[in-house]
């Protein structure tokens, strides 16, 4: 969870302008400590939004099998990368939409431009 924490505390990803249903989990910066609920805007509590899979697909352009079949090209392109040996699926999936979306590559500490 450490990890996906440090991928998700992105301005790309906390920027976007959620609604206040935020959905996920919010992390409020002390270990351990996440909460779950709606009603919170993320920028203004400086809380770190923790995206849920289905958010993350809900960002991405196309039917389901577009998007997944996508994914999965990207996949095999980029099996090279260190971190996917030992990633989530949810970690896998941000790593992907911060590819499509903005040409960004997980470096198992910060995000750069491909």
């Amino acid at each position: 969870m450490d990890n996906y924490i440090k991928m998700c505390n992105c301005l790309e990803i906390q920027s976007r302008g959620w609604p206040l249903d935020v959905r996920g989990n919010l992390y409020t910066g002390q270990k351990g400590d996440k909460i779950y609920h709606g009603g919170i805007d993320p920028i203004e509590t400086n809380h770190i939004w923790l995206p849920r899979q289905e958010d993350l697909q809900a960002m991405m352009e196309g039917s389901p099998f577009e998007i997944l079949d996508r994914f999965f090209a990207w996949r095999e392109f980029d099996a090279s990368m260190k971190f996917v040996k030992k990633a989530t699926i949810t970690e896998l999936w941000l790593a992907f939409v911060m590819h499509e979306l903005h040409r960004l590559k997980w470096t198992s500490t910060e995000w750069r431009a491909e």
